[in-house]
């Protein structure tokens, strides 16, 4: 966590060697301690994503340093997934969340 003015920072890195679904499912899970009904499927990566509530910092960073090695349907699904989950979040909310890629 990182202070700045009045905003906190909760980053969470991504492992660089992920190659499959569930390695990025469970990698996800633990680096922003979801809680324990996360199903480990898209559908409840995206659910947890735009709740985000057992965080208290106010900006959550998913840094990733290398694109996951997904199967290409399923790095398309994922990053489609993260484009809606930031997109789910507006300015007045108790959260905002901001998804890193290396360039």
């Amino acid at each position: 966590m990182k202070s700045k003015s009045d905003e906190t920072y909760y980053v969470a890195l991504i492992d660089e060697d992920i190659n499959n679904k569930d390695d990025l499912m469970e990698d996800i899970k633990v680096k922003l301690n979801f809680p324990d009904y996360f199903g480990g499927n898209w559908d409840a990566l995206y659910d947890c994503l735009c709740d985000l509530s057992w965080i208290n910092e106010i900006i959550v960073i998913i840094k990733h340093t290398n694109i996951p090695k997904l199967p290409s349907h399923d790095l398309q699904i994922y990053i489609d997934l993260l484009q809606d989950a930031v997109s789910s979040w507006k300015e007045d909310e108790s959260h905002q969340l901001i998804i890193e890629f290396p360039e």
